[in-house]
């Protein structure tokens, strides 16, 4: 799992250890390209991802500025969109080395 803050990924890994479940927390602010790419190197093999990061804004739209904006447009797309593009394929063809080896 991932996050920005490691107390609190510490405390859900724990959590997640008390039931009896194996996790691994890495962190990293994923709206930072080299963050991301460290984030990808050390995940190792993906099983499973689910985006369910993000952020919001709430007021007028003609009240939200570009800075707030450009954060928002990086944290909730840009991010989910390139962790997606590093992983997908390797999840992929780990897929289909699975399928192929149980197909002999």
């Amino acid at each position: 799992m991932h996050g920005r803050d490691v107390d609190r990924g510490s405390a859900v890994v724990d959590t997640i250890t008390a039931a009896g479940g194996k996790p691994r927390f890495v962190a990293a602010d994923l709206t930072d390209p080299a963050q991301l790419a460290q984030l990808v190197d050390q995940a190792g093999a993906v099983d499973v991802l689910v985006n369910d990061a993000g952020f919001s804004w709430f007021g007028p739209t003609a009240d939200l500025d570009v800075a707030t904006f450009d954060r928002l447009f990086a944290a909730n797309v840009r991010a989910a969109y390139f962790l997606v593009a590093a992983l997908a394929p390797k999840m992929a063809a780990r897929a289909m080395a699975a399928s192929s080896a149980s197909a002999a």
